[in-house]
């Protein structure tokens, strides 16, 4: 009795291996017992009893009782060997060493010498090795015989027809066939074709990407029709498909497109029992075509660690004497009927599963079971080797490629405001809108495939090439253990590696192209073309120094890498949405020549600008410098938040006005050029400034201040201003429409706070003015500090140490502001005033002392 997988018959047979006999008659008995129940059962005086088994299950899974029953004996398929064999074996483990030093080489190990390709030694070391050590192993479900089972198959299915070279070039091929593209491609990146025909004999690169199909099971499927060699007999052909593919669905369709055959399709570990696959594989066959020219497929999938190692060489055994028997019965039609078992394997614990060389069977090792078609738009793997990055990117359909990663681009970009989801869903919407546009994508592409062109690979040794010139740049992948087992196959993980590529090099280029909320204008009809022109010359320009040093580190940088969206606003914590295109680079490349014109008397700076202006790249992109009312105004309101600082409570557009007012007074006429804003500016940026953060102090003063804008002498302006702004400071506490809004202990800080602005803004103006001559600025200042001033000074006396301790109505404070004399606050009738105020709160708890410290203060400061 020769027992092999009868694990479960083990326990029935003790009595039996313990040869506790009863005879009767002649006749010996023996005890079965299965169970509950039990027999006595004849049992010949010669009967022997032999268990086969895999030597790590006698090791480490049956029980010591049982196998200590037996004689124990190691079978080995060297022990048969002829000296053929061992001469064939040699010469193979010597190619197989070569392939297995080239891993090592990789993996940083090639000073080390490489250990042997098969014996004892690697089967001790294949359970200890780490996940990454395993991921490089050439083949997947690699073990120390396997170089001998391919021996003795090739010498059943060859006899001896063929000679020792060409059983070792066909043994080679096979081997090859089973390589994973991983290491077909380590293989290619260490050795040229010259160096691969000294150390294997033979261009393994070519025979694997060019002879053999690898990529997909469809065009793996094609080929195996069109190839009667590979097949296992004159029917068709059974064959073992190794992937690290998983299973994610049916394709027999797929299928089916490609090969015009009928697919049936299984999983293994969804049938309960042998019965189940016996049945699958005999249904199959019994709907075997009459007529020549029709094909059949049976699909078997089978996953290692739902269905066991055992259920899957008992389904071989299935297909094998299924096939044996239809074949038997000569109702074959050549050529039509096909197996393909494929073995979905998982990276790192493909050691579950292994295989041997069988002559009813053909093995093959598949990056994916789905078409490389599937993969947007990836090229074959063949087709990426040895082929410089740069030129794999540009053949890639850029447009579709940009539409699977820019939402990843979109998450890694950092933006200096907080966002609403509404915003994200607008932007997402306009972007796929801008990838419908040929210049758009155009421009994105160019961009991407100069840095890759220009990018050294190394920046310590330049030497080496750019990052677009590398033609090995697949070798990273072929040995990053994590990024395949992530990916499932190889074609998946070098697509994510170029995929991540792009997306890193566009969220470097949206963070600049959105730089202060720009990108959005690339869908204005009226700003498209120059956005276009402005952005495409504003990503070469030296003002670009950030994006160039962004998109060099992108080029090696990790998927998660986040980039920031910039701002140009002068008050960096307030960014703000322009509505120029490309304002920012039209701002600085002008401001470029600022301290050249700034050197030039006024009178011939305008001239000076223009000159410069004729032989800049914005001229060259067709920017004329008279924009049109419509895009001045655009740009004006840019140009400000730019230049001008953020203020509480006058908003940009405020800004923008007070701004433009003040050059046009400057300019005397309308302002038509982009040149006169800077040119005017830069002469009176100061007094710009200086006008912007008075109005801020006293808001309420805006309406007025723009019509001393337009007809007050611009010398005078200042001090008009000043003025203004002390009137309207007073005039707020004689009313109480804005302190009814927000309470009157409120509105006091507040105010107070303003007047604590106005004050110092008004001590900077009075001491550029403390030499002025003119009559005119004299009666001014003259008002200022005997009438403006000295009021504004009071009343914030009276708040401060009278109204907020006391907490005031806001009528009694109105009351003291109206009651005050017009002209000079100095006077008798100003203390007769607050005297008269005194008397009317005298009555509240602590007022006298309140009262006597603001009258004291008074007197002493103002």
């Amino acid at each position: 009795l020769v027992m092999v997988h009868c694990d479960s018959l083990y326990e029935s047979l003790y009595d039996l291996l313990n040869q506790h006999y009863m005879e009767y008659a002649g006749q010996r008995y023996v005890r079965i017992a299965h169970g509950s129940k039990a027999k006595q059962c004849p049992i010949h005086r010669l009967f022997r009893v032999i268990v086969v088994t895999e030597i790590n299950d006698a090791y480490y899974r049956l029980a010591p009782p049982l196998l200590n029953r037996f004689e124990k004996q190691i079978f080995l398929r060297r022990d048969l060997m002829e000296r053929a064999d061992e001469a064939l074996l040699s010469r193979l483990k010597k190619f197989w060493g070569a392939v297995t030093e080239c891993m090592l080489q990789q993996r940083g190990r090639g000073a080390e010498p490489a250990p042997a390709p098969v014996g004892d030694a690697e089967a001790q070391e294949d359970g200890a090795e780490d996940f990454e050590a395993a991921t490089q192993r050439p083949i997947a479900g690699y073990h120390a015989d396997l170089l001998a089972s391919l021996v003795f198959m090739l010498r059943r299915r060859k006899g001896g027809t063929s000679n020792l070279d060409e059983l070792c070039d066909e043994a080679k091929r096979m081997l090859t066939r089973v390589l994973t593209p991983e290491a077909a491609c380590i293989i290619a990146a260490s050795y040229d074709a010259k160096e691969m025909y000294s150390k294997f004999g033979f261009d393994l690169v070519s025979e694997y990407f060019e002879n053999q199909r690898h990529s997909d099971l469809p065009s793996f499927a094609e080929a195996l029709l069109a190839d009667e060699s590979a097949w296992s007999d004159q029917v068709g052909a059974q064959v073992m498909v190794l992937t690290y593919s998983p299973i994610r669905g049916k394709i027999s369709q797929e299928l089916q497109r490609t090969v015009d055959a009928r697919c049936r399709e299984v999983s293994l570990h969804e049938l309960s029992s042998s019965q189940d696959i016996e049945k699958s594989v005999k249904m199959f066959y019994d709907d075997a075509p009459e007529m020549a020219g029709e094909k059949r497929f049976l699909l078997i999938h089978a996953d290692p660690v739902a269905a066991s190692p055992r259920m899957i060489e008992h389904c071989r055994f299935v297909c094998e004497k299924l096939r044996a028997e239809f074949i038997k019965k000569g109702r074959s039609v050549a050529g039509s009927m096909f197996v393909i078992l494929v073995v979905h394997l998982q990276r790192g614990l493909d050691n579950l599963f292994s295989f041997d060389y069988d002559s009813q069977w053909s093995f093959v090792f598949l990056d994916s079971v789905e078409q490389s078609a599937d993969l947007e738009n990836m090229p074959s793997l063949g087709h990426m080797l040895h082929k410089p990055l740069l030129e794999v990117v540009s053949n890639i359909d850029f447009a579709k490629l940009l539409q699977t990663c820019f939402r990843s681009s979109l998450s890694r970009m950092i933006y200096p405001h907080s966002r609403r989801p509404s915003d994200l869903q607008a932007q997402i919407r306009s972007i796929l809108a801008y990838l419908e546009d040929t210049n758009f994508v155009t421009i994105v592409r160019n961009w991407t495939l100069l840095i890759l062109k220009q990018t050294p690979k190394n920046l310590a040794k330049p030497s080496e090439g750019t990052v677009g010139q590398d033609t090995n740049w697949f070798a990273a992948i072929a040995g990053a253990a994590h990024e395949l087992a992530l990916a499932g196959t190889f074609r998946a993980a070098l697509h994510n590696r170029i995929a991540v590529l792009v997306s890193s090099m566009l969220t470097v280029l949206l963070a600049h192209l959105d730089r202060n909320g720009g990108l959005a204008l690339l869908g204005d009809p009226n700003k498209r073309r120059l956005w276009l022109n402005l952005s495409e010359a504003s990503l070469s320009s030296d003002l670009a120094v950030r994006l160039r040093t962004e998109s060099m580190a992108a080029t090696q940088e990790e998927a998660t890498a986040q980039h920031e969206v910039g701002t140009d606003a002068q008050t960096g914590a307030r960014p703000f949405t322009s509505r120029f295109p490309v304002s920012w680079f039209v701002s600085r490349s002008i401001d470029n020549a600022r301290h050249t014109i700034e050197t030039l008397p006024k009178e011939n700076q305008m001239s000076a600008l223009a000159k410069i202006y004729q032989a800049s790249t914005l001229l060259d992109v067709g920017l004329d410098p008279e924009v049109g009312d419509a895009l001045l105004d655009d740009y004006l309101a840019d140009f400000a938040a730019m230049h001008l600082d953020w203020t509480r409570l006058i908003d940009r557009e405020m800004q923008k006005n007070v701004m433009s007012k003040m050059l046009q007074r400057c300019k005397g006429g309308k302002l038509t050029s982009i040149l006169e804003v800077h040119q005017l500016f830069w002469n009176q940026e100061r007094h710009v400034a200086y006008c912007i953060k008075l109005l801020n102090a006293v808001p309420d003063a805006l309406f007025k201040a723009e019509e001393l804008i337009a007809t007050s002498e611009m010398t005078l302006l200042n001090l008009d201003l000043l003025l203004l702004v002390h009137q309207t400071l007073a005039n707020e506490l004689r009313g109480q429409q804005k302190v009814g809004e927000q309470g009157p202990h409120q509105f006091y800080r507040e105010w107070l706070a303003r007047k604590t602005v106005v004050a110092g803004l008004t001590k900077d103006l009075l001491s550029d003015h403390g030499t002025h001559h003119s009559p005119a600025a004299q009666e001014r200042l003259a008002r200022i500090k005997c009438d403006t001033e000295p009021r504004v000074e009071s009343l914030a006396l009276f708040l401060e140490y009278v109204a907020v301790p006391l907490n005031l109505p806001s009528d009694v404070v109105s009351q003291l502001a109206s009651e005050l004399p017009e002209g000079k606050i100095r006077q008798a009738k100003t203390l007769s005033a607050m005297l008269g105020m005194a008397r009317g709160i005298s009555d509240q708890e602590g007022a006298l002392a309140y009262i006597s410290a603001f009258l004291e203060s008074w007197t002493l400061d103002v």
